[in-house]
């Protein structure tokens, strides 16, 4: 199987649900959101890498438009709202690192994706990037929203 020019691993969303439980349950809460999004940083960046190659002039001279994790089976949709120069607000509906907590955790917990967020949008955008979460899924919300600033 393969996406894009690389090889790629398919993990079920019962596999993934498992994955993340026992993460929280080994790790503690704290333990588990650490690991999760340094886990995300360098894959979003990686992520931004290979586009930045693909589609040279996003983040300068076009804004930033494209998050892959719709195609790579992440989420349903997203939608992206640059509030400024230096923040984004990014909706994402259906995200499966939230739904498949929902009935066990009910706090926010997108924390893979959140770093996944931060390191994409630092890789394409220059600098660096934090992004924080304001709704999520696991606590009733319709998507999880976040806000992404430069540090």
């Amino acid at each position: 199987l393969g996406v894009w020019d690389f090889r790629a691993v398919v993990i079920t969303e019962n596999e993934l649900a498992e994955l993340l439980i026992n993460l929280y349950e080994k790790l503690g809460e704290s333990g588990a959101q650490a690991f999760l999004y340094h886990l995300g940083f360098p894959l979003g960046r990686a992520e931004g890498k290979y586009f930045k190659k693909i589609l040279p002039n996003m983040g300068t001279k076009l804004p930033l438009e494209v998050i892959p994790l719709t195609a790579l089976g992440w989420c349903h949709s997203i939608d992206i709202e640059r509030q400024d120069a230096k923040a984004f607000k990014i909706k994402i509906h259906g995200l499966i690192e939230c739904t498949v907590l929902k009935e066990k955790i009910k706090h926010l917990s997108s924390h893979l994706i959140r770093g996944f967020i931060a390191g994409y949008v630092s890789e394409i955008m220059g600098g660096e990037w934090e992004a924080k979460e304001q709704a999520c899924i696991t606590q009733g919300a319709e998507a999880c929203i976040f806000i992404v600033t430069r540090k």
